[in-house]
């Protein structure tokens, strides 16, 4: 393994709790989960000025004690198509992730390392996702702050509204 991940866990489990640039899973392995969740992060992470957020299975979401995982990203399935291959088909062209795992405290753990988005929002399956605290939501739920098409709009634009988002979320 390359990089040192297990200290990154190790670090991102000293939160108090789960963040919007940060999801802590056991063993669900849902692909349209993954799929909005990396969505969601991606967004959120630009709402929050992180260059990264992190999607980690193998500790608890509530203690964020390590506890391992049975999850293998790299031999999971949709269908007959690699998790990763459907994610990047699902997930709009401007997304940017990785799978990575590690060896925390001798307990396998498995994460999902996501870019921050530049210009315009991420969308999986064409909807576009925040994170509000430990919560992934259609972005669409907020028009009383966006109110409009953010497709169409050019990158300043897109991040007044981010800023102006921010503030209603965690």
């Amino acid at each position: 393994m390359e990089g040192n991940y297990d200290i990154l866990v190790k670090e991102l489990c000293k939160l108090p709790k789960e963040t919007g640039w940060v999801e802590f899973k056991h063993n669900n392995d849902d692909p349209k989960m993954i799929g909005e969740d990396v969505c969601a992060l991606a967004n959120t992470a630009t709402l929050k000025d992180h260059d990264f957020a992190y999607m980690i299975w193998g500790v608890d979401d509530t203690t964020h004690d390590i506890i391992g995982t049975s999850v293998r990203l790299v031999q999971l399935k949709k269908g007959q198509e690699d998790i990763e291959n459907w994610l990047r088909h699902q997930l709009s062209r401007n997304a940017n992730f990785e799978f990575l795992e590690a060896e925390t405290d001798g307990k396998h753990i498995e994460i999902i390392r996501v870019h921050k988005v530049l210009h315009i929002p991420v969308a999986f399956e064409k909807t576009e996702y925040i994170r509000s605290g430990s919560y992934t939501k259609k972005l669409n739920d907020y028009p009383d702050v966006i109110g409009l098409d953010l497709k169409n709009h050019r990158p300043a634009v897109f991040q007044g509204l981010l800023k102006k988002l921010s503030k209603h979320i965690e």
